[in-house]
């Protein structure tokens, strides 16, 4: 009996134990390690994007010539910055995109074929949704979202190894034609610059960064696009005076053809949507300043009257 009980302790203490190291290596490394962001994922015709010009060409390898630092991981990502701070990659957290390992690997009678495959579905599924929005964002917002590269496929044409720094300093370099990732240029998040303007009592240069929103917000809804995401904290951001979106994975096309036909070819009529501007950020405005609380929502129905938009204030 004493035995058995030493056991269970002994058994009971490993496991605390390999929980503790886990958690404790996941802390100081951010969760990020090569095999997090890899996968094995056949070419897909779907998630290809627009072709580069030369000139963007030219720019994406000027980006890819130096390391990249640990930033943060994010909800869908971990996400490096360059070394002069000009630019962001993003590696998808693979474990939210393809089945668990046990999933892939054990014989399918160890598993509830219908919770399984609902399972598989919802992955597949959630593959897809942000795979799609990602291309949508390249193919059609590229400037509005600072994106310089969405690498969706593997590929043979960028031949760079990259040097990842990691979270505790250590350096990687992984061949980028076989990772799936995003290159973006480097924003500086909407709080923080209204802050840094209201701070130095810009009051101009708060009102500019605010039409830059409203303005960022109309050319998307006027392609048709919608965003389940509109968070203002830590969505959006300026490069220069312009706003963008950072977050491009909640992007959704809203298109309906209609049964008129010119010259043999249907027409395509964009179904356009007013803007959303969500609760929270009209709070943290009031906070920051009311002035430009009342200036921005002035602008907004302006705005909504001049495109034909019902407001969503």
């Amino acid at each position: 009996m004493k035995t058995w009980i030493l056991r269970v302790f002994i058994v009971a203490g490993v496991c605390w134990g390999f929980k503790e190291l886990s958690s404790f290596c996941h802390q100081q490394t951010g969760g990020f390690t090569i095999l997090g962001i890899s996968s094995h994922r056949p070419f897909n015709a779907m998630w290809e994007t627009n072709p580069l010009s030369n000139s963007a060409t030219q720019e994406v390898k000027l980006a890819l010539n130096q390391k990249y630092s640990y930033l943060f991981s994010g909800g869908q990502a971990v996400v490096f910055a360059s070394e002069d701070g000009q630019y962001v990659i993003k590696f998808f957290d693979q474990s939210r995109l393809q089945p668990r390992f046990l999933a892939r690997h054990l014989p399918r009678q160890f598993f509830d074929e219908k919770k399984l495959a609902k399972k598989l579905w919802k992955r597949e599924n959630k593959l897809d949704r942000d795979f799609s929005s990602y291309k949508l964002a390249f193919d059609e917002l590229k400037d509005e979202t600072g994106l310089l590269l969405v690498h969706l496929n593997p590929t043979n044409w960028i031949q760079k190894k990259l040097t990842l720094v990691d979270k505790i300093h250590i350096e990687h370099q992984i061949d980028l034609d076989g990772f799936e990732f995003i290159l973006q240029k480097r924003a500086e998040l909407v709080y923080p610059r209204l802050e840094r303007l209201v701070k130095a009592g810009d009051e101009d240069g708060a009102k500019e960064a605010l039409c830059s929103i409203l303005q960022l917000f109309v050319t998307r809804c006027q392609k048709g696009i919608d965003d389940s995401d509109p968070d203002l904290d830590k969505n959006f951001g300026f490069i220069g005076s312009q706003a963008v979106q950072i977050d491009t994975g909640r992007f959704t096309k809203h298109t309906m053809c209609s049964r008129y036909h010119q010259r043999n070819s249907p027409l395509e009529t964009v179904v356009v949507r007013a803007p959303v501007i969500k609760e929270s950020f009209k709070k943290w405005l009031v906070e920051l300043d009311p002035k430009l609380l009342s200036y921005f929502e002035t602008e907004y129905q302006q705005l909504c009257a001049h495109q034909a938009f019902t407001p969503q204030l």
